[in-house]
């Protein structure tokens, strides 16, 4: 459910940028930079009213950001580098534990 609601929360704001900026080609090209939204603010947010707020909807909400932030890490890479290093990329992801 997380990455359902982080794939639409990355999505519809560069759709909404693109909309707003579809005649000017300069600024057509910043279309990826909308997917960072900073939903941890929000998180901040909710730990400010304490135990006041469920811990099942702190957890989504940190899971979503989580999401959110390396979806939008994978769009930057992937459309706004002139080319990926793919020896460094195959080097991070070995170093993961899955």
């Amino acid at each position: 459910m997380p990455g359902a609601a982080a794939a639409e929360g990355m999505l519809f704001p560069a759709l909404f940028y693109l909309y707003f900026n579809w005649s000017d080609p300069t600024a057509i090209r910043g279309w990826a930079i909308p997917t960072a939204t900073d939903i941890a603010f929000a998180l901040g947010v909710l730990f400010v009213f304490g135990r006041r707020v469920p811990a099942s909807l702190k957890i989504f909400l940190a899971a979503l950001a989580i999401n959110d932030d390396l979806g939008a890490v994978v769009v930057i890479a992937l459309f706004s580098t002139a080319e990926l290093n793919l020896l460094a990329l195959a080097g991070a992801a070995s170093s993961l534990e899955i």
